[in-house]
């Protein structure tokens, strides 16, 4: 992710979203939906979860630099911080 990404912040908030969305899952999974056992599939879904959250990362991060050339936002006279919201809201939209 660091290779890909050039952003040793990103690359280490990904991880912790990925690695945090475990416990969550456990939870739900145990409290809501009252499994108690453990099998072959849990540990599978493990290498899922990663791989599932670091495409989505990557998606998100890909669709970010290609929100930099939109001619609409070259546009408009709008401050720094108005651009940033309209390219991640555009990031979030290409990648979903």
């Amino acid at each position: 992710m660091l290779i890909h990404t050039h952003s040793l912040f990103i690359s280490i908030a990904g991880i912790l979203a990925i690695v945090f969305s475990f416990p969550i899952s456990v939870v739900i999974y145990t409290l809501i939906f009252q499994v108690t056992y453990i099998s072959g599939f849990h540990f599978i879904s493990v290498y899922l979860m990663f791989g599932i959250g670091s495409d989505n990362i990557f998606l998100v991060h890909d669709a970010w630099y290609q929100s930099n050339s939109l001619k609409e936002l070259k546009e408009f006279n709008e401050s720094p911080t108005d651009i940033k919201v309209r390219r991640m809201s555009f990031a979030f939209r290409r990648a979903f």
